[in-house]
């Protein structure tokens, strides 16, 4: 808007100079011409329309000197759009034809007519140069804010990931108390309970107090709720500590030959019975993989879903005919402990060979 402005004002001046001392049809038409050459180089902006206009304005002013006094206008334009030392060496060189071949031929081509062409050179210059410095310093400070912008962000990506390994090393530590907390109360609580209850019991086989059968018949079944209570408690925090994801990524580092890809998107609220049935079948075929196909990489898919849950497994091994062979005739014990496993818990299993070994499970969550 700066460089436009500028240039509407160069214009003007010039336009204004000319009717005040040479008004005729010739400078009248140079005016119109101008404008339009004007328009057409700072709208397209290109370096051909750009040599094209300098062109047609050099052999105006040589044959109509009037056209010098908007020297100024196009000393700035090409100044501005093509930001190199051959426009002032160009223009210079025309200047100083202008004057050698018609001196001052003429009231308007006079002292004070080439005294205002070069002062408003030197100003339409010095505009140019102000206007580039602007528009260097925003280029520039859209940089910075760029980069600042993208470290920024960069920024709290990693604080967002350091938050994340953060609460997932707490998960894990949690995961391992509970985990102690569990042995702990099966090694030490519990067995003290099933020793009090076997002590309990050979007391009451060989009480001969009629009056103590009821209290130590009591205290037995006090001992036995107790210890119900402790072994689902303690099943309880086994089913919470166990971390499918983490015992995925253990289970493929048995496997270092086999490059295997985890897209993991499931909490950890599933049923123990849910989680030991896909590490079992990750296993089987992740062994299967090694043992059966010529494939090194596997993909797996764990999604959870408002009624379900779904794992898909593939490999990139080409099916060969034994496995195919056992596929369609529903033969292979590891394949069968799959559909039990599924079955078992009311979902459903699909195994096919094209394009590598593929696996897709869906078990409904209970209601």
């Amino acid at each position: 808007m700066n460089s436009l402005i500028d240039i509407i004002i160069i214009y003007f001046c010039s336009t204004l100079y000319i009717l005040v001392n040479h008004l005729t049809t010739q400078s009248i038409i140079s005016m119109l011409i101008t404008l339009i050459w004007g328009c057409l180089a700072y709208y397209f902006s290109n370096i051909y329309v750009s040599l094209i206009t300098v062109g047609l304005f050099v052999l105006c002013t040589l044959l109509f000197p009037v056209y010098i006094f908007y020297l100024p206008l196009f000393l700035y334009l090409f100044k501005y759009l093509h930001p190199t030392y051959i426009t002032e060496l160009i223009f210079i060189i025309l200047f100083v034809i202008v004057y050698i071949k018609y001196g001052f031929t003429s009231d308007y081509l006079s002292l004070n007519g080439y005294f205002f062409i070069i002062c408003f050179c030197i100003l339409a210059y010095m505009l140019v140069r102000k206007t580039n410095q602007i528009i260097f310093l925003k280029e520039s400070n859209h940089q910075i804010h760029d980069v600042h912008s993208y470290m920024q962000q960069s920024l709290q990506r990693n604080q967002k990931k350091q938050r994340m390994e953060q609460d997932k090393e707490i998960h894990l530590a949690t995961l391992a108390e509970r985990n102690r907390i569990a042995r702990e109360i099966h090694d030490n609580v519990g067995h003290m309970l099933s020793r009090s209850i076997l002590q309990l019991g050979a007391i009451l086989t060989i009480n001969k107090n009629e009056t103590l059968d009821e209290p130590l018949s009591n205290l037995k079944d006090t001992l036995n709720t107790a210890m119900t209570s402790i072994r689902e408690s303690v099943h309880d925090l086994r089913d919470e500590s166990l971390d499918l994801e983490l015992m995925i990524l253990n289970m493929t580092k048995e496997f270092p030959n086999l490059d295997v890809k985890l897209d993991y998107d499931m909490s950890n609220h599933a049923s123990k019975n849910v989680k030991y049935c896909f590490l079992a079948i990750l296993k089987e075929a992740m062994t299967n993989t090694i043992k059966h196909s010529n494939g090194n990489a596997m993909e797996i898919t764990i999604r959870e879903h408002p009624a379900l849950y779904q794992l898909l497994v593939q490999d990139n091994g080409t099916s060969n005919s034994s496995q195919t062979n056992d596929i369609n005739s529903n033969h292979g014990m590891g394949l069968d402990n799959m559909r039990e496993r599924v079955t078992a818990l009311g979902g459903t299993i699909h195994i096919t060979s094209d394009n590598g070994f593929r696996i897709f499970i869906i078990i409904q969550k209970p209601r």
